[in-house]
């Protein structure tokens, strides 16, 4: 996985649509959620609850990916 590439487009997508873009991300990778929330958190643009159509879910109950997380820790 190339970290660096997909933080550098993640930085652009939030300097766009700010916080409101954290939303727009859950809802458009929706299977991709513990794969996005290292990203996110590590941006610090983690809210509570990730609301989007019908849906409204506490963002502790989404699971990060620890292969991620360990990149992460490595920049």
């Amino acid at each position: 996985m190339r970290v660096r590439l997909i933080l550098n487009h993640l930085i652009i997508i939030y300097n766009m649509f700010g916080p409101a873009a954290t939303n727009m991300l859950f809802f458009r990778l929706k299977e991709y959620h513990s794969s996005l929330k290292p990203f996110i958190v590590l941006l610090n643009y983690m809210p509570d609850y990730i609301e989007y159509e019908t849906y409204k879910i506490p963002s502790t109950s989404i699971i990060m990916d620890v292969n991620i997380i360990k990149e992460l820790r490595e920049i």
